[in-house]
């Protein structure tokens, strides 16, 4: 985006962290970056990460419906996220992040893995570092049973952004998922530590 206030909003919205311990603040906090998030793609309707992220976050609560709140419940988030990927795929159609997100999409809302895999496989083209790639890549690869596949995205991701305490958090549960738990002792020292 050319609009440094859309992007402002963008980037506020892509720092607010998901990892909660209640689920009332994380709804809470899903409404921050969905309203940060729609504020951005008001300002500048090309804004192509925007809605990605935008997407991810109304799939998040599409998942979560059950603990947001009542008055909340009967909001089409399923809807309002496809909405947003139909908005990123018309401007820029082979985008990866656009491919990402379908892929995130097909996952969350959909529990459809194997299509998720698909656009994983086209994102990756054009974003060979992605750290976010490499965790939706990892999930995936959980999901469908290909343990070995989703630590070795899981490890990725914490080589390409070793900071993130959230792609810690990814490798130490694929760790636990796959038993090894001396590997994920060793991850939780490193995230407590």
């Amino acid at each position: 985006t050319a609009d440094l206030h859309a992007y402002d909003l963008y980037l506020r919205a892509q720092a607010i962290s998901v990892l909660v311990k209640d689920t009332v603040e994380w709804a809470s906090v899903m409404e921050q970056k969905v309203s940060l998030l729609n504020e951005a793609v008001n300002r500048d309707p090309k804004f192509v990460l925007a809605y990605c992220a935008l997407a991810k976050a109304y799939d998040r609560l599409y998942q979560a419906k059950d603990i947001t709140p009542v008055e909340k419940r009967n909001i089409d988030y399923r809807a309002l996220a496809e909405a947003a990927l139909e908005k990123a795929r018309r401007v820029a159609p082979d985008f990866g992040p656009v491919h990402l997100a379908l892929a995130d999409h097909f996952v969350l809302a959909n529990n459809d893995a194997e299509q998720g895999r698909v656009e994983i496989d086209l994102a990756r083209q054009t974003m060979p570092n992605s750290a976010a790639l490499e965790t939706s890549a990892g999930a995936i690869a959980g999901r469908q049973g290909r343990w070995d596949d989703s630590v070795r995205s899981a490890e990725r991701a914490v080589a390409l952004e070793p900071r993130s305490t959230e792609k810690l958090f990814f490798l130490a549960n694929t760790y636990r998922f796959m038993r090894r738990y001396d590997r994920f002792d060793g991850v939780m020292v490193r995230l407590l530590g």
